[in-house]
């Protein structure tokens, strides 16, 4: 058995990234860019203008006052989407639009607001100053320049971006294929009532939902009993993803199966044993260069936590992620803790702030492993270390934020 510090760096010793494919920009919200994205042109790609107003040249409006307006004669008008067919010349100017481009022989925009309109004329009552309202060609984003690193997450603002830059099909690392395959004698489908000893098989669809929300396909695999040549089948189907994970049968006991069937398949075991409670009997192995194994145990409480210690993480690197793990906070204890199971314990909690903004986490009602329930109140896993068996309400200690979870107040 070996430390949570030591299979983390097992683990992190093994991270791949999937090869890069190009996608539909519609298709590529949340994926990371895996290679630079680059303009083709300038932003805006000519002189614009910002309000909707006259175009003139600032240097007819020197010196005018409100007592002292100024007329110019109205030469044409450019829209946006139009390009000018008339140069601004003294005495003279043109009615504009937002976003159209400005003329030549105009340096600056005047605001409709700011004018009174004549019948060919328009008359001014101060002075305006070159460049104003007015957008430099190349201002937002120049022909050549990187508007977002490989590494970045594509957002709705990123899609914006490599819209406007003509990019529309970016590289990014692919999602992972993950397959999840239940074992074990009592394991009966979710819409069967259980008969006697038998349990509805929840972790498949735990794992599953865990696996989607970190952005994976999913194939759920039917599950095996506990039965050498029906598990080896399963096995043959599923080692083609880019990861398997595996729950149930990967303790000691005479049905726990799994991990002599992985080593049938060619698996190799990266470890097999953590000190961490709950899911001490995890396994980490590889099956050829790229794919990735995961025994995790068959308690659901377990599965959980040893999906979101171990599995995110690959997922994540393969996605091409700078950040692996989830957020960890340091946090007061609101009630005081006994942990003598000389292991690293994480346990089902939830973090808030109080309103002197101390970050407390509180301990949930936990029947031990089994117990799914507990974590549907919790946005957080408590971290109690293996060296401190009693630990007092205000002790500091770490929390583990689950995704897509928020610390309230």
């Amino acid at each position: 058995m070996i430390s949570f510090s030591e299979a983390h760096a097992l683990l992190r010793s093994h991270l791949l990234t999937l090869e890069p494919v190009r996608v539909p920009l519609d298709r590529s919200l949340g994926r990371v860019l895996a290679r630079p994205a680059v303009s083709d042109i300038d932003m805006p790609p000519f002189n614009k203008s910002a309000m909707d107003g006259f175009a003139v040249r600032s240097a007819d409006l020197a010196g005018t006052t409100p007592e002292a307006p100024l007329r110019l004669r109205v030469a044409g008008e450019v829209a946006a989407g139009a390009a000018p067919d008339h140069a601004v010349g003294p005495g003279e100017c043109l009615r504009i639009f937002t976003g159209a481009p400005v003329p030549a022989g105009a340096d600056a925009v005047v605001m409709v607001e700011e004018t009174e309109a004549l019948e060919e004329e328009v008359a001014f009552q101060r002075p305006a100053r070159p460049g104003q309202h007015v957008c430099p060609k190349g201002q937002d984003i120049t022909e050549g320049q990187t508007v977002a690193e490989a590494g970045t997450v594509i957002t709705p603002a990123v899609v914006g971006v490599l819209a406007a830059v003509g990019i529309a099909e970016p590289w990014v690392h692919p999602t992972p294929r993950v397959a999840i395959l239940a074992t074990g004698d009592e394991i009966v489908p979710i819409d069967r009532v259980p008969g006697p000893g038998q349990i509805r098989n929840s972790n498949a669809h735990a794992l599953a939902a865990q696996a989607r929300l970190a952005g994976c396909e999913v194939e759920l695999v039917a599950a095996v009993g506990d039965d050498e040549t029906a598990l080896r089948d399963a096995l043959a189907r599923s080692l083609a993803h880019d990861i398997l994970l595996l729950s149930g049968g990967v303790s000691v006991g005479k049905y726990d199966l799994v991990k002599a069937a992985l080593r049938h398949a060619g698996v190799k075991f990266v470890f097999e044993k953590v000190r961490i409670k709950p899911g001490k009997p995890v396994v980490f192995g590889l099956h050829g260069r790229n794919r990735r194994i995961f025994g995790l145990p068959g308690n659901p409480v377990s599965a959980f936590v040893t999906f979101e210690l171990f599995v995110r993480p690959m997922i994540r690197a393969m996605q091409g992620h700078a950040t692996l793990d989830n957020p960890v906070v340091a946090a007061r204890l609101s009630q005081a803790v006994v942990n003598r199971s000389g292991r690293r314990n994480y346990v089902p909690a939830r973090v808030r702030r109080d309103a002197n903004g101390t970050t407390q986490v509180s301990l949930l009602e936990y029947h031990g492993s089994a117990d799914l329930r507990s974590l549907v109140g919790a946005n957080a896993l408590a971290i109690l270390p293996e060296v401190v068996s009693e630990l007092p309400a205000g002790f500091l200690c770490e929390a583990m934020l689950l995704p897509g979870i928020a610390i309230s107040d």
